[in-house]
């Protein structure tokens, strides 16, 4: 059922503009972005042309040498793999997605975990469970998993049946195949990090393009289900909530349809009539309470282009990674 409601919602939608003509197929695995040479289970993977996404099927692997990876997952979750890291696809069912750490790091952002979506990440002895919206890192050596924002249920796959899960929330890891939770700094960063998060500032630039033409178009719908939606002028996909907002971790916000026409656009309209301030409710609570954690420094700017002229307030103070400009192709190289 959540499967069709995510292909209705693209439908519903396809006709605003050229901007949604692309439907994502109902499974996990597409290969959204790669800035460098990678392969699919020992075969070079062409550089990607701008709307040329390769599907990752199940028992294949992908492997970067040095080059970063984006995969989608189910609508609203991102799989950003880190340089000279694998990762192999086991199921790639919306229902059941799982994949496997192989080798080297990778981060899952998840902006959407509905009940009928499961995704599990195996990890060495790990075996993690994404329970809730937020941000998650995975190291193959030395083995561990550590959660930024959100919630994992993680059991040791030596012995399943009396293994207990653990429950790993913000700021909590594992490590070396132990499940003795400790604490982490969760402000620190590195070199993956970075480029997930200007990543998710290109992405989120394309949320609200596609969330103000849905919103001028009358497509105020609301579903209980996201779904991602192409963009031929960024060369991507993103992630359009089904209803509210998601604030990433990464400290951007992804509008719905109608959230957008609440939070940014009647705001300017009672303004452009001399009612209002829209200054003052840009990232007000109108039209009911955004979703997500808040992310790690709030509403941020994406260095231009259609989401920096929605409200966007500072950069997040956790990374010192520039955003990118609104342009440039999601499926391209070299990003």
């Amino acid at each position: 059922m959540r499967k069709v409601l995510a292909i209705v919602a693209l439908a519903g939608l396809s006709g605003t503009g050229a901007w949604a003509q692309s439907v994502l197929s109902a499974k996990s695995g597409t290969i959204h972005h790669v800035d460098g040479k990678a392969y699919i289970s020992g075969v070079n993977l062409k550089p990607l042309r701008v709307g040329d996404f390769p599907q990752l099927e199940e028992g294949q692997t992908l492997i970067t040498e040095d080059a970063h990876a984006e995969v989608l997952l189910t609508p609203g979750v991102f799989l950003r793999i880190g340089e000279h890291s694998s990762v192999e696809l086991l199921s790639n069912k919306l229902s059941d997605t799982q994949l496997r750490i192989v080798s080297g790091s990778a981060l899952v952002e998840a902006g959407e975990i509905l009940k009928d979506n499961k995704i599990t990440i195996l990890n060495g002895t790990y075996r993690v469970g994404i329970m809730k919206i937020g941000l998650y890192r995975f190291d193959a050596q030395p083995q561990g998993v550590r959660v930024f924002e959100g919630r994992a249920e993680v059991t040791s796959v030596k012995d399943v049946a009396e293994a207990k899960p653990v429950i790993l929330k913000k700021g909590r890891e594992l490590q070396a195949g132990d499940l003795t939770v400790t604490k982490f700094d969760s402000k620190a960063s590195d070199e993956l990090f970075a480029w997930s998060q200007r990543r998710s500032a290109l992405v989120a630039s394309a949320n609200a393009s596609a969330a103000s033409t849905a919103s001028r178009q009358g497509k105020l719908y609301k579903s209980s289900a996201g779904s991602w939606v192409f963009l031929p002028t960024f060369g991507l996909y993103t992630y359009l909530p089904g209803n509210g907002i998601y604030n990433s971790p990464f400290g951007y916000r992804y509008f719905s349809p109608v959230q957008y026409y609440y939070v940014v656009t009647a705001p300017r309209m009672a303004t452009a009539s001399g009612f209002g301030n829209a200054s003052s409710s840009t990232w007000g609570g109108m039209g009911g309470s955004s979703r997500g954690s808040g992310g790690f420094g709030g509403a941020a700017s994406s260095g231009g282009g259609s989401y920096s002229s929605v409200g966007a307030t500072s950069a997040p103070t956790r990374s010192a990674a520039p955003a990118p400009s609104a342009g440039g192709g999601g499926g391209s190289r070299g990003q």
